[in-house]
């Protein structure tokens, strides 16, 4: 760390990584100030998430620059660790704001929302599956609108799972079953494991997702997740919530 740049202060830990905002010894492209935060995964530590980290890298290069999810710029690495270098958004999370006892106004709850579905639609157009979609995870930029990360538990579906198959004619004026599709022949059979893993936060788990949970002995809890943000969920008074976040949008 000390040879990319001055840590400012500590961002969050999670289980596999920390974060911290970090002030840049080189200047980087694109970068205000720069500062940045660096997410950090000891290497060590990594043997059996190797995958899941070259994927979430992958995801987060193809979904550069939409402006509701979070900017990687860059990665690096050392003997010891390896390096996400993202945008900082100093606003704080969704999660800080609700804990601070924030209560948004309909309006601005009827924005987030609708940022929120547009921003899953156009991941699914991509083919790809968060998986970990929660409060902690929705960062607020200056002007107050939505920015999704960790894409850390994210999975990427090999076909349209929307398309219908061309072999099958289709009926007129007649209702036809949904079909479930066999979940093997829309991924990767080496990242089937994934898709097939309960994972995510059990507060925002669907009911039926923790029923099969709780009914089943082979599936575990956030096996595959990596709860760490690119926000704190602890209190930080470097966090200005009286001139950023949701503010913004009503000031």
């Amino acid at each position: 760390m000390d040879s990319i740049g001055t840590q400012l202060f500590s961002i969050g830990k999670g289980q596999f990584s920390t974060v911290s905002c970090v002030k840049l010894h080189k200047s980087l492209d694109n970068c205000i100030d720069n500062i940045v935060a660096i997410k950090t995964y000891d290497r060590s530590k990594l043997a059996h998430r190797s995958r899941a980290i070259i994927q979430e890298k992958n995801i987060l290069i193809q979904l550069q620059y939409h402006k509701h999810i979070i900017h990687l710029y860059e990665t690096r690495k050392d003997d010891v660790s390896l390096y996400f270098l993202f945008s900082p958004y100093l606003a704080g999370s969704l999660h800080q704001h609700i804990i601070h006892g924030t209560t948004l106004p309909p309006a601005v709850c009827r924005i987030y929302t609708i940022e929120l579905i547009a921003t899953l639609y156009f991941l699914a157009t991509k083919h790809i599956v968060h998986r970990d979609i929660k409060a902690n995870n929705i960062l607020l930029n200056n002007n107050g609108h939505i920015v999704l990360s960790d894409f850390g538990s994210a999975a990427i579906a090999t076909i349209d799972i929307n398309n219908e198959s061309k072999s099958e004619p289709k009926s007129e004026g007649k209702s036809k079953s949904i079909q479930l599709p066999d979940i093997s022949t829309l991924v990767d059979s080496t990242l089937l494991p994934r898709f097939l893993t309960i994972c995510g936060t059990e507060e925002y788990m669907s009911p039926e997702m923790k029923f099969i949970r709780d009914t089943s002995t082979t599936s575990t809890t956030n096996s595959a997740s990596d709860s760490t943000t690119t926000s704190s969920d602890s209190d930080s008074s470097d966090i200005v919530y009286s001139k950023h976040g949701y503010n913004a949008l009503v000031d």
